[in-house]
């Protein structure tokens, strides 16, 4: 899973390693459900699973709008692209900032199923008390947390490394390791890097 605020860029990231990037991005939270991205797949898709466990199939996945998934307990999008193996499912999440308690509540339940969590954070934002705070109270140490620094396209190197330092020095908790990356530049090599040795 990918998890953070809203607009920190998770979606993004996402759909700069997909052959079909047509997940719905805005400036404002925008996925309101839990995605399962599959990688590797025959065909560019998605099925629709309802809280009841109904299943729609989609064929085209830009017209799956957020505002319109009410009652829906994950969508599982099926891309062509083999940039992640075929058994690795990356998890596009809420934003930890919605307003909406089943935003929080579906991220919770859906957490203790990963593997490793990755912790997106916008290097104009750092990360905020409010991910700190999800962090402890959802137990999560026993996982590896990685942060993943994003749109370090926006500042120099110098200020990416200057980021960097101050969450390996300044936050209490127990990361896995720290990467950055700036999805809209492609420079992707650390993140790469990361899914791999994951």
């Amino acid at each position: 899973p990918l998890i953070g605020e809203f607009s920190s860029g998770k979606t993004t990231l996402i759909n700069s390693l997909l052959d079909n990037p047509n997940l719905e991005t805005a400036s404002r939270a925008t996925t309101a459900s839990i995605f399962e991205i599959h990688f590797g797949a025959p065909a560019c898709r998605a099925e629709i699973v309802s809280e009841s466990g109904a299943l729609e199939s989609v064929d085209d996945v830009s017209t799956i709008k957020n505002e319109h998934l009410k009652h829906v307990d994950v969508i599982k999008v099926y891309d062509t692209s083999k940039r992640i193996g075929s058994s690795t499912i990356l998890v596009d999440t809420p934003g930890l900032s919605s307003n909406d308690p089943a935003h929080r509540i579906a991220l919770s339940s859906y957490l203790p199923n990963a593997d490793a969590i990755l912790l997106l954070t916008d290097v104009n934002q750092q990360l905020t008390r409010s991910i700190i705070d999800f962090l402890n109270a959802s137990k999560l140490v026993s996982k590896p947390v990685y942060v993943v620094i994003t749109k370090c396209d926006t500042k120099t190197p110098d200020e990416v490394a200057q980021a960097k330092a101050y969450i390996q020095q300044a936050i209490e908790f127990p990361f896995a390791g720290i990467i950055t990356v700036s999805a809209a530049k492609g420079e992707m090599s650390e993140f790469d890097t990361l899914i791999d040795e994951i």
